[in-house]
Parts: structure tokens; sequence; C-alpha cells
């Protein structure tokens, strides 16, 4: 008996009833029996209340929820509502209580037991899907909707792909800023700035810097909890700039580096980097000088070693002894020593009194103090022993450390002169030859002069200034001048008069100024790195690494010369600042591309006709075709399709000529090919899609041409 005769069986037996009574006539008696059946009928109709669909991550088993597929009928119980299969899976397959179902059917009470299941068979289909029909055994039909359904209806299956790809690294910087902590310490923080790593359908939190192998002569420490970091880190400890480099200067080292490499959470990496970290070291030459009180003065030379590629600086302080500042020794210079880019050494001058008095040997010391993009070596304290001069005699031993003889001279680096009203003084720098720089002899620019002769004089009082370096960067001849103030200069052998001197603005580290520059004149942003250009010379167009491309938006670019950022929007590459745009579009889905206030979506695989878009976008995307407000909208979205015809949103489905966006925005913009009549077409509804240049033709939404679609959401 099949189930529809169990059903009414079951019927049959609710229904019936037993009445027992006696007739007599007064002489004899009869018992009787009355079975009474009422013969019950089905008059609902089952409804599929629930069909929302499922997720399954790509070759897994998932159990069908109640929530996502239920039929319900007040009249038929759980056991008896089927569902009758007429299609099955085609990348997957149905379980049932752990075994493949064998038969085209099961009920409503095997998916409350959670007995039903889909596994996924593997392969790179991002949607499975079965149909069936709904029964109770009686009736013919079932509602959807509240409309009365005969055929059948899919149940749909999306897969979630797994993540196959790396993260990709955009930002790999060797890593030179030191910085001097509160507790006496250097460190070398690590930032997104200098190490940044990417994932499209990976978060921040879940991209892992592994440490391959560990600094040779330090560690790292994380700085909100302080605790070493042996095995790895990740990308949002990089935004936080909680990760940093603890320096050891006593081992005299001015580099280290590590190793590591960058996965995800799903275990894909890419080949493993080295990070590298690189700083200078200042100290004193020696520690101890011998000076006699008639020499004059006598240099102190501070050295650097290590990274010089960036400017450095240290303070100076002294300890009086038993010589007086300002009574016995007098400093002739700063108490805060620069180091420009490429300077090794720099040399405290200090002036020795002679009093004439007949005295003791006095002493005093010099130290070194708070450095700056630097550390401090061993060497930062030096004692200076003044010896008095008895009858024209000096009598000293030599200086430590192949020091010169007392008496001897030592040149001082800088002149000292007070200074006056106008007076600019320059640090004196050595000269790099120009042979050594990329200049060879029988390649000289037009018109150069032999780098002894070039001079800058300074406007407004006739001060001349000398380059510290000079060298070529492609056809551009290009001179570097090193400073402590801001000044304005001009090319001293142009005539005064002409129009096309050589003009550059000289400005401290720290100092930017953006003003409109006038032709041939060149601004300089930082003193370490000031650059003047032969007028008359035109920089090379600029160059990305690649062609933008929808597959690379996001993907950001430094442009080292015109130290800007440049970020692929999917199409081409536009300077770029962070703003909470970055945030909005880290949650489109994977595979989406945002533009504000939406996430858009391009289907590539396959040509649809315009009802099958707009039901993918609703069903499977939880969104709707693509609605069109402005024609800058549009010229985007003309681009983002590669420039092909795709289906839109618009149609007057409901009313004949009355355009309606499926995602209830009002009709503010059109791009007609050709205005459309108001008369419904015969045989079909009038749906819309952008064709040739981007132009909107109406087209049959159900017969029409077949062509990809365009879906957007927001995030």
């Amino acid at each position: 008996m099949g189930p529809k005769g169990n059903k009414n069986l079951l019927k049959t037996c609710l229904a019936s009833l037993i009445a027992r009574f006696i007739v007599s006539n007064g002489v004899s008696t009869r018992n009787r029996t009355l079975e009474i059946t009422v013969e019950m009928s089905d008059r609902h109709l089952p409804t599929v209340s629930q069909n929302a669909g499922l997720q399954v991550p790509e070759g897994s088993m998932m159990v069908i929820p109640t929530e996502a597929l239920q039929i319900s009928d007040p009249d038929t119980p759980a056991q008896n509502l089927t569902f009758l299969l007429a299609q099955m899976p085609q990348f997957g397959k149905l379980f049932r209580m752990g075994s493949p179902l064998q038969q085209r059917h099961f009920t409503q009470f095997d998916v409350d037991s959670l007995q039903m299941a889909y596994k996924h068979g593997g392969g790179g289909a991002q949607i499975d899907r079965f149909s069936f029909v709904a029964s109770d055994g009686t009736n013919s039909g079932f509602l959807v909707d509240g409309k009365m359904q005969t055929e059948p209806i899919f149940f749909m299956i999306q897969v979630e792909l797994l993540d196959k790809s790396a993260p990709r690294i955009i930002h790999h910087q060797c890593l030179t800023k030191v910085d001097l902590l509160q507790d006496g310490r250097y460190a070398i923080y690590i930032s997104s700035y200098e190490l940044k790593a990417t994932d499209a359908d990976t978060k921040d939190e879940d991209i892992y810097f592994n440490i391959v192998r560990a600094p040779h002569f330090s560690y790292l420490e994380n700085v909100t909890t302080g605790q070493l970091i042996e095995r790895r880190f990740t990308q949002k400890d990089l935004n936080r700039r909680t990760i940093r480099y603890i320096i050891k200067p006593f081992l005299g080292a001015v580099s280290d580096s590590l190793e590591f490499q960058v996965s995800d959470a799903t275990g894909n990496a890419c080949i493993p980097q080295t990070l590298e970290m690189k700083w200078s070291q200042v100290e004193f030459s020696q520690s101890e000088v011998d000076v006699c009180e008639g020499t004059g003065s006598v240099s102190l030379v501070i050295t650097r070693k290590g990274f010089m590629m960036e400017s450095s600086y240290v303070g100076v302080q002294v300890n009086e002894h038993s010589a007086s500042l300002g009574k016995d020794f007098s400093l002739s210079t700063s108490s805060l020593i620069q180091f420009d880019p490429g300077v090794a050494s720099r040399t405290l001058s200090i002036n020795i009194v002679n009093d004439g008095l007949e005295e003791g040997e006095e002493l005093f010391e010099v130290l070194l103090n708070s450095p700056v993009n630097t550390v401090l070596g061993e060497r930062v304290k030096i004692r200076v022993k003044i010896h008095d001069t008895t009858g024209g005699h000096c009598h000293t031993t030599k200086n430590r450390h192949s020091a010169p003889e007392i008496g001897q001279a030592i040149p001082v680096a800088v002149d000292y002169r007070p200074p006056h009203h106008g007076l600019i003084r320059l640090e004196k720098l050595p000269i790099v030859p120009v042979d050594s720089v990329g200049l060879t002899r029988g390649d000289v620019p037009e018109n150069y002069k032999p780098l002894s002769q070039t001079k800058l004089r300074v406007v407004g009082n006739g001060k001349t200034v000398h380059p510290s370096s000079v060298h070529r960067n492609g056809t551009d001849l290009v001179f570097t001048y090193h400073g402590l103030m801001s000044l304005r200069v001009e090319d001293e052998s142009s005539p005064s008069s002409s129009d096309k001197k050589a003009r550059v603005l000289v400005t401290s580290k720290g100092q930017q100024r953006h003003r409109n520059v006038p032709p041939g004149v060149t601004e300089l942003l930082h003193a370490d790195r000031g650059a003047v250009r032969i007028p008359g010379q035109t920089g090379s167009r600029r160059s990305f690494p690649k062609l933008c491309t929808p597959d690379l938006r996001g993907l950001i670019h430094y442009d080292k010369d015109a130290q800007v950022l440049f970020r692929c929007d999917g199409i081409s590459w536009k300077p770029w600042q962070p703003s909470t745009d970055d945030l909005t579009a880290k949650k489109c889905p994977a595979g989406w591309i945002y533009h504000a206030p939406y996430c858009y979506y391009m289907s590539t695989d396959q040509k649809v006709s315009w009802n099958s878009a707009a039901r993918t976008c609703k069903q499977k995307h939880h969104g709707s075709l693509v609605s069109i407000l402005s024609k800058s909208d549009m010229n985007w979205l003309w681009d983002f399709s590669g420039r092909t015809s795709f289906w839109i949103g618009l149609n007057d489905r409901v009313n004949a000529g009355q355009w309606e966006w499926v995602g209830g925005e009002p009709v503010s913009y059109t791009n007609w090919r050709k205005e459309p009549s108001r008369a419904k077409k015969k045989g079909g509804t009038n749906c819309v899609q952008v064709q040739k240049r981007g132009k909107w033709q109406v087209k049959d939404c159900k017969k029409g041409k077949h062509q990809h679609f365009v879906c957007h959401v927001k995030p």
C-alpha cells in the first residue's frame, strides 16, 4: 500500500465511531452495534514555507536544516509531506542518514530530524541545485508565496570556493628610522608603511607574518604586551604599529635582518622574504685629549658609522670639573650636531682661553646625548685636560688613540664668526669628485660648467653657496646642497637680468613649503635631499609597475620621485589618500568591486536573459540588477564592464512606458540610443540592455538575446 493508501487508512481510523445499543419489545431483547464512519476530505494544499537555499564550503558536507527547506500543511503530518525530486544535484549528492539517497524523494520528517545533507563533489562550480515538487499524497499542486504551483521549483546551493591564493606583499622596505624609548632603549618600529601584505578575501588579522629566521643580534617586541615575538605577527599588528625591533648598541652592530613568510588562515603562503634593519652609530673618535692653554682651540671629532643615507642628530653636554665654561674654555659651535646624508664625521670646536695665570691642570668633560635617528656608541664621553704653559713650554703626553700631538692645530670644520643680520652660515661639506658619481669624460651635458665653477648666490645679500655633491639623473644634472636654515639662491654665473636663472629653495629638515613655482624653479622639501635641475630639462612620463585592471583594484603604488601614493581603482591609477571608503570597500563580498556607495559584480561565466539575471541578483547575491542614476555612474560602469553589453535593472513590466528600476530608485537619468515607444511590445515585456558606446536599448525580458549582467548591493 502506497503513501496515499496509508494516509487514507489513518484518516478513516480517526473518523470511525462505534455505538452499541439494545432493542426490546417488552418480551425479548437484541444487542446491536452501529458503526458510523465519517469520510474526511483534505482541503489544504501543502505550502513551501522555506526555500532559502544552502551555502556549502567547497568539497564539504552540510545538513539541510528546517530553516533552509520546509513544507507545511495543517491537515497532513510531516512524515506524509514529500519532496518529489525532478532533478538531482549536478556537482554533488544528497545524503539521507549518512548514505547517498537511493530513491528520488524524501519527507519533511527527514528534514526535521536533520537526516538530510548535501555533499559537494569538488570542482570549480560555484552554484549547484536540485528541483522538487511538494506533495501531501492527496492534492495536486502546492503553494509558493500564496500562489499555486505545479511545476518543479529549485533549491539553490551556493558553493563557497576555498581561498587558494597567497597574500601579496605590496610594501617591503628596509627599516632605518631609529627611536629613543623612554626607558633608554633604542628601537625601530615596523608599520604598514614599510611592510604590508594584502589578500582580497582575508582580513588583516588573518594575514600572518611567520618568522622563519629570527634577527641575529636582537629580537622583536610587542609594544602593547611587552612580550618577545618569536613565531609570528599579523598585518593588523603592523597597521597599529605595535611591532618594534630592539637595538642592542653594546654589540656594535649597525644592521640586522630576519626572514619571514606571509600566509593566510587557510595555509596559502608566499616564498620567504628578508626584512632588513639598518641604522647608524655615533661616538667620539677618542676618549681623552690633552691640550695646552696656548693652543687657541681644539677640535673633537665625532664619527658616525653604519647607515648614513639619512640625517641624524646628537646633542652635546659639558660637565665642568676643575675647568670652568666661559673662563677656561668656550664652545664655538652649536650644542646640537647634525649629520647630513653621506656625512661620516663632524667636528666640535672648543676655544681654549689663555688667561696668562700660572695654574695647575684643568679638566672638563664633553658628553653626547639625546640622539635622533641614531644610537650612541661606547665612547659617548671625552675628557679634555688643559695644561698650563710654564716658561713657554707645555709638558703633556700624546693623546690616546693616535691623536695629534699636543700643540698641533686640528682644523676646525666651520670658522666661527658672531652672526650678524643678513648672514647665513652654511655647513661646509666635502664635494664628491664628478667622475665618482656618474659623469664620465666625454659625456658632459651642453653648457655644463666644472663643479668648482658652479656656485649659487643667496638672493638679496649676495652670499655665495657651494654645492656639496653632484650626480646625473638620466639626462639631468643634479646638484645637492645642505643647510641648516631656509634661503633662496640663484645661479651666480647667470646674468642678473636673465629670466632663466636657476633658483632653488633650501630648507632645514622638517620644513615643507608649498607654493606656485615659476618655470625653471625647483622646490626642495628636505635639506638632506635638496637637488637643483638644469632649467630646460623635462622629466620622463610617470610609469607604473603594472597596467591598472579590475583584478588589481586596491593595489597601491608609491612614486618616490613625486612622493605621492597612487591607487588602482580597477580602471586607472589615481592619486590616493586613505579614507572611509577604503574601510567600506572591505565589507564587499569576495570578487565584488566597491564604487561608492555600492558593491558591484559583473557576470562573466554565462550569458542569460533579463529575467534570469534579475532572479540571480536577488536570490543568489541578495541584491538587484544595477541601477544607474547619473552620467558619472554610467561612465564608470561602462569601463567596469570592459565596454561590453550587459543587462541593467530598468524595465516597464508593470505599466507600458512607465520605466522603473528593480531596486526602487527614481528614474533620474537615462541614456537611450533611441527613445522607446510608450506602446508595449507585442508578445513580450520591455527591459533595458546597455550596448555600444554605453547607449541603452529596449529588449524582450524573456526572449531577448542573452547577455552578461551587473548586480549591485549596499555593503
